[in-house]
């Protein structure tokens, strides 16, 4: 074979699929699990081509300076983490380096049921995960959305008004608790305005309440004014039977409704359909009532 005939052979569209594709415009990826905590997060490293490296242990700060040291080395960073108490900044601060990041929902890494469950094992679990995933396994994670940040403070504002009301609920159960340790029954919102004066309790345990009273009463205010600011929010038509309260708090929880893209979906979401093992139940169980007649 002549050497103009071999070069028009590699140069066939065919002929080049079967070669090795070494272009330096592809970056080798790098892919990292977090297991995220306050001082110090523990990492699974898998670089493209190789097995996962033992975990490491960095600081905060340390992980990010790292992580845009291999950006800058030529690297394509895939990252992941569990959703939790550390909200979305960990998130953004990692796309902001340029790496991509799933915020994952969290679940029990200890699939073979070892009973061992470290940091460490936790890290490499999900980075067995994440591979998958990078590999076409959209099933081996379950991302979840990240709000953006306007959202996710309106949200916030939703929520710790409903935190108040529920704390406002421990207080005055606590109260009930304390008087019925004594015989005594409150009854209704005995820490309202209304109610306390006329509790039919003696001077001396009255004065034992008065503690609780005085934060139930703080936290009633607290709760009603919050309220106040996120009814004053809602301005749109709202359908027949539905507050301005919670309308917003519906409305933040969602965040962005364009991003359902049937109602089959918003059903989903908001916890209307039912789930597999339900509708097996009810196959189940009408299929016994034929069996019966």
């Amino acid at each position: 074979m002549s050497a103009n005939m071999h070069k028009r052979i590699l140069s066939t569209p065919a002929a080049a699929v079967r070669q090795p594709v070494n272009h330096p415009s592809i970056k080798p990826l790098l892919k990292i699990a977090i297991d995220a905590h306050l001082a110090w997060h523990v990492i699974a490293i898998q670089e493209d081509g190789s097995s996962p490296k033992p975990p490491q242990r960095f600081r905060p700060a340390d992980l990010l300076k790292w992580i845009a040291q291999k950006i800058a080395a030529g690297w394509s960073v895939v990252t992941c983490y569990e959703a939790g108490p550390f909200g979305y900044v960990l998130h953004r601060q990692i796309t902001a380096l340029g790496a991509t990041n799933y915020v994952i929902r969290p679940r029990n890494w200890d699939d073979q049921h070892a009973r061992i469950k470290t940091d460490r094992t936790d890290a490499l679990s999900m980075l067995n995960a994440l591979d998958r995933f990078c590999a076409g396994n959209r099933k081996a994670l379950a991302s979840v959305r990240v709000p953006t940040e306007a959202e996710e403070r309106r949200r916030t504002e939703s929520r710790l008004q409903q935190s108040l009301k529920r704390d406002l609920k421990m207080i005055a159960q606590r109260g009930r608790g304390l008087a019925l340790q004594y015989g005594y029954r409150l009854k209704g919102k005995w820490h309202g305005a209304r109610n306390w004066p006329h509790l039919e309790v003696p001077a001396w345990l009255a004065q034992l309440l008065s503690p609780l009273r005085a934060a139930a009463a703080a936290l009633h205010e607290l709760a009603r004014v919050q309220a106040q600011q996120i009814e004053a929010a809602s301005q749109e038509s709202r359908p027949k039977g539905m507050g301005a309260l919670s309308e917003q708090v519906i409305e933040r929880e969602a965040g962005d409704w364009h991003r359902f893209k049937n109602r089959r979906q918003v059903s989903s979401y908001l916890g209307l359909v039912a789930h597999p093992h339900w509708a097996d139940h009810a196959g189940q169980t009408r299929a016994s009532h034929e069996l019966d007649r």
